[in-house]
């Protein structure tokens, strides 16, 4: 059994992506605290009224304000068949992390909210994504983990395709449950300070804030 690997304040890379600028202040105390703080292309013109600069700016460079200044390093990948998230986490595992948290991530385009969520699916293999929102911390498991939690917190299941779940601390629990997309498996809560989940394929995992 694998337990939660990531912890939010430790030195994983995060990455600002170009979405609604965080408000909540978990979100915030990541960004204060990153010690790597990546923005994709113009999520770096949200930062720039603020005392947090990024150590990169990674993307196409086609939405950065030009009038502005950044004291970052430039990445410039101008390749038009993926996204300048992509092109983040790309980068981040070829420099050698395993982890990564993503902020900034929803809101503004609903396509490109969903399609954010399926990179963590995409990855998974390849480097453990935490997303953090105003209002969740997504992640995606596989197998069996034990997840810290508290006393009912929102938590919301959603697999890739279909897979078998089972849980341990859920008000709701799951055994063996054949599950799919169909949102019968959103709005559980957690009954204490941790829940177990077992799925048989990539799930994520949504926890609300306290």
């Amino acid at each position: 059994m694998q337990k939660s690997r990531i912890k939010l304040h430790s030195n994983v890379p995060v990455i600002l992506a170009n979405g609604i600028f965080p408000k909540h202040d978990m979100c915030l105390d990541i960004l204060r605290n990153a010690k790597i703080l990546i923005c994709t292309d113009g999520s770096a013109n949200q930062l720039n009224s603020l005392p947090i600069k990024p150590t990169y700016i990674i993307g196409d460079l086609d939405s950065i304000d030009k009038c502005k200044t950044f004291n970052s390093k430039i990445i410039h990948d101008k390749s038009q068949d993926n996204t300048d998230l992509e092109k983040a986490i790309e980068w981040i595992y070829s420099e050698g992390y395993r982890d990564v948290i993503i902020l900034g991530a929803t809101g503004l385009r609903e396509d490109m909210s969903l399609i954010n969520q399926f990179l963590i699916f995409k990855y998974f293999k390849k480097i453990n994504i935490t997303t953090v929102t105003d209002h969740f911390t997504i992640s995606c498991i596989k197998g069996e983990k034990e997840i810290d939690s508290f006393e009912n917190q929102l938590v919301s299941l959603i697999p890739e395709n279909r897979a078998i779940v089972s849980s341990k601390g859920l008000k709701f629990e799951l055994e063996k449950a054949n599950i799919s997309i169909d949102g019968k498996t959103i709005s559980n809560k957690s009954k204490k300070n941790k829940f177990k989940i077992t799925s048989s394929e990539k799930l994520l995992v949504f926890q609300s804030h306290k």
